[in-house]
């Protein structure tokens, strides 16, 4: 019974984004592929809950050329889940 458990995971998607138009800057869309490589760390609280959390860095691949660029859609990301199920 550990304690403490360290896991990976990957998330492969596609999907679109937009941003809002403001008095300075016009309304801008595109559509992206999303690579999102993360690790977690999980703590065993009890036989059925983990809380983790999870650190990753999300590659967002603009698609048909829209108006938002790879610096704008890509970053980091954090991730805090509770897991429930027997462990």
């Amino acid at each position: 019974y550990d304690i403490i458990h360290f896991t990976t995971g990957l998330l492969l998607a596609m999907g679109g984004g937009s941003l809002a138009a403001t008095h300075e800057l016009p309304e801008a869309s595109t559509g992206m592929f999303v690579i999102e490589p993360e690790t977690y760390i999980a703590f065993n609280l009890t036989e059925f809950m983990r809380p983790a959390l999870g650190l990753g860095y999300r590659f967002a691949i603009p698609l048909n050329g829209g108006e938002l660029g790879f610096e704008e859609l890509s970053g980091l990301s954090v991730t805090a889940q509770l897991r429930f199920g027997h462990f």
